[in-house]
């Protein structure tokens, strides 16, 4: 990345000064390997489906488990419905 940007007069300090601030403001964050997404995609995927069907019923479960982050998500209610349907192929998404 710090090559990419050498051109534009980015130094490595912005890029991480940036990337700080991206995450302290929680719109960026830490990925996990490959290897360790693929191992728990299943897993998330269970609890998720488990999670989001407690939605029918209450408001209680705010997030959804990221097997890209290791952590959770914050999800709202309706958005949770909404996943449910798509995930139970209730509602079709088209590709754009």
């Amino acid at each position: 990345m710090e090559q990419a940007l050498k051109e534009k007069q980015i130094t490595f300090a912005q890029i991480m000064q940036a990337m700080m601030v991206l995450t302290g403001g929680g719109h960026a964050c830490p990925v996990q390997e490959d290897a360790v997404i693929s191992k728990v995609k299943k897993t998330s995927r269970a609890l998720n489906t488990h999670l989001m069907n407690s939605a029918r019923s209450s408001s209680d479960i705010t997030a959804l488990a990221s097997p890209v982050t290791g952590g959770g998500i914050t999800v709202g209610r309706f958005d949770q419905l909404f996943a449910l349907a798509v995930t139970l192929s209730l509602v079709f998404i088209r590709p754009a």
